[in-house]
Order: C-alpha cells, then sequence, then structure tokens
C-alpha cells in the first residue's frame, strides 16, 4: 500500500533510442522514441557504428521528451532502469551511460534489465492487476535475434523449454525481404506480409522444418534457403540481386518444391506496420508475372514459417502443462508476435 514509485526506464539495445517514465503500479506517465529506419535502410541491417552515433544524437532529446510528457525531472524519479543486453554492445553503451549520469547525479538505484527477461515479463506491468496474468504462463518471443519458448514461474524464475538452433523468424523474414527485393522500411517482415496478402501459400511447397525432432526447438536456415532456391529458379540470377532493387522477370513455376533441409544474444526487433507502403514501392517496377511469383514466394514463406512455430508452440504447451497443471496463460512477445498471419493462427491454437 506504500506510494507508487517513478521509474525512468532507458532502452538502447539495437536501432531504437527509447525512454520512458513509469509506475511501479504499472502507469506509463511519458514515453519517447527515436528510430533509425531510414539510416539503416540503404545497408539492409543494423550497422553497429551508425547505430551508436545515432544513439548518442538521439539520447539526451528522447529521455528529455519523455520526462516532460511525464511532467516531472530527474531530480523526482526513484530509481533509473536500462537494458543492459543482450543487444549490440557499442548501442547499450549508450543507454547505460545515460542511466548512470542520471543515477550519479540524483544517488538513485540503478536497475539493470534483461532484454529477454524484459519481454517475458512486460505482460505484465499493466495497471489494471486484474488484467495482469498470473504466475505461472508460457511466453513464446519472437523477434528478430531469438526464438524462445519458456515456462515463466516468477520474477527470475524461468525454465526454458524451446530455442532457436540456428537463425529466428524474424531473421528470416528479414532475408526473405532482401531475397525479394522488398523494402526494408520499417521493416523486411512488415513488407513481406503485406506482399504475402496477395499471393498463394501453397504455390512452393517448402518443407516444415524439424517434423523428426521431437523437442520443441525451433530453426529457419533451412526454410531461407528453400526461398533463396525458389527465388533462383523461378525469377533467374537477376533477381537474386533484387534486395539492391526492383526484381526482374522469369520463368514462373506454381507447386514448385524447394525442400531443404537460457536467454540468447543480440537482436533485430520486427517493427509493427501495415508494411503496405513497404512492399508496394520496392515491387513498384516488377511486371505482373514477377510480382505474382514473389507474391506465391512471400505468402509459401509465411505459411511454413507459421505452421512450424505453431507445432513447436502446440508441443511446447503440452511440456508446460506437464510442469504445471494449471497454466492457463500464453503470453506472445517480440516484434514478429506484430504479423497479423501469425496473430490469426495463435488465436486458434
Amino acid at each position: 500500500n506504500s506510494p507508487a514509485k517513478l521509474i525512468m526506464g532507458i532502452e538502447s539495445s539495437c536501432d531504437d533510442t527509447g525512454a520512458a517514465v513509469v509506475t511501479t503500479d504499472g502507469r506509463v506517465l511519458g514515453e519517447a522514441l527515436a528510430t533509425q529506419a531510414d539510416i539503416h535502410a540503404a545497408f539492409g541491417g543494423v550497422v553497429p557504428n551508425l547505430a551508436m552515433e545515432a544513439h548518442r544524437a538521439a539520447i539526451d532529446r528522447v529521455v528529455d521528451e519523455a520526462l516532460a510528457k511525464a511532467g516531472v525531472t530527474t531530480a523526482d524519479l526513484d530509481a533509473v532502469a536500462v537494458t543492459v543486453g543482450p543487444g549490440l554492445s557499442l548501442c547499450l553503451r549508450v543507454g547505460a551511460a545515460k542511466a548512470l549520469s542520471i543515477s550519479a547525479q540524483h544517488q538513485l538505484p540503478l536497475i539493470r534489465v534483461h532484454h529477454m527477461e524484459a519481454h517475458a515479463l512486460v505482460a505484465r506491468a499493466l495497471a489494471d492487476q486484474a488484467a495482469r496474468p498470473a504466475f505461472p504462463f508460457l511466453c513464446l518471443l519472437v523477434s528478430g535475434g531469438h526464438n524462445l519458448l519458456m515456462l515463466v514461474r516468477g520474477v527470475g524464475n524461468y525454465v526454458q523449454i524451446g530455442t532457436t538452433v540456428d537463425d529466428a523468424l524474424g531473421e528470416a523474414f528479414d532475408k526473405v525481404a532482401r531475397l525479394l527485393g522488398l523494402s526494408l522500411k520499417p521493416s523486411g517482415g512488415a513488407a513481406v506480409e503485406a506482399m504475402a496478402k496477395e499471393g498463394d501459400p501453397l504455390a512452393y511447397k517448402f518443407v516444415v522444418p524439424m517434423r523428426k525432432r521431437s523437442n520443441c526447438d525451433f530453426s529457419y536456415a533451412g526454410l531461407k534457403t528453400s526461398v533463396r532456391l525458389a527465388v533462383e529458379a523461378n525469377l533467374g540470377a537477376a533477381a537474386t540481386g533484387s534486395a539492391q532493387g526492383a526484381g526482374s522477370a522469369g520463368p514462373t513455376s506454381s507447386g514448385h518444391t524447394a525442400g531443404a533441409s537460457q536467454l540468447p544474444g543480440a537482436e533485430h526487433e520486427g517493427r509493427a506496420s501495415s508494411g503496405a507502403e513497404a512492399s508496394t514501392s520496392a515491387a513498384a517496377a516488377d511486371s505482373a508475372e514477377v510480382h505474382k511469383i514473389k507474391a506465391d514466394i512471400a505468402a509459401s514463406f509465411q505459411h511454413i514459417a507459421t505452421v512450424h512455430l505453431m507445432e513447436r508452440l502446440a508441443r511446447g504447451l503440452s511440456w508446460a502443462r506437464e510442469l504445471e497443471p494449471d497454466l492457463k496463460t500464453l503470453v506472445v512477445a517480440g516484434g514478429v508476435a506484430c504479423n497479423q498471419h501469425i496473430r490469426g493462427r495463435l488465436s486458434s491454437l
């Protein structure tokens, strides 16, 4: 029943500079964000040195904006929290330095935040206590750098049930966007999702990964290879370089088979967006034939990637209920959770 405390949170783990003033009873009083999508778009991914420079340029402004929206100053804070990993080390240092500065200036406690733990617990940071998921719950984290399935029994009490053995789903979406020559602004995942809406998800019979392995781990490296082979076979050599521009026409192939085969490190999060502008602008120069091939590949990739995700999650739920029979809640976190196709499948699980 003690009064709520004021916490300043700072995030700089990848390509967004974020800050927020929150209360210990779950209210967000003020928040601000500076994104770097325009800076990195031409490079097909986040460039650490450029990201660090952008964080340095934005950090003071972002923190001041969050404070101003909350109507407080640093002198009113009770503690400062900052992401300390996983992430890009050059970027993490910028946020950590700012947090240390505020902490030292006002002799405030400094709270070190693990990025993945924050994803797992953010669903409980709600002002409406009745809406907070009770422990234990199962958390599926799907982002640019992580595919993680874990049983959350309490703060600091986690059981990892599954993780990626190679690539994360968000990274796979970005790779497919580059192979198809789609825009990476605001994210490759958003562009693939938008393009997939125009395609046939059964046009390319990609293989669902790891069906012979009876665990809850994930794998997307083989599926990425299958997509690359489909692009090469159906769009031609010119299209394989389309990550740098629009694709070229090539022979079509409907029903083509293109077979292939506790809390890890740095990531590049997906971003929430309709993605319509992303896919349309990059593919504006495509012929109708090429556009159809790209849409079919995107839809087929998204379909198989989602099937794999759902199969591993279903097994993970079964395993988690063996450990915690009263388990009732699934929390899904990470940028890939913004994908509407995946959200639809999750709701029917």
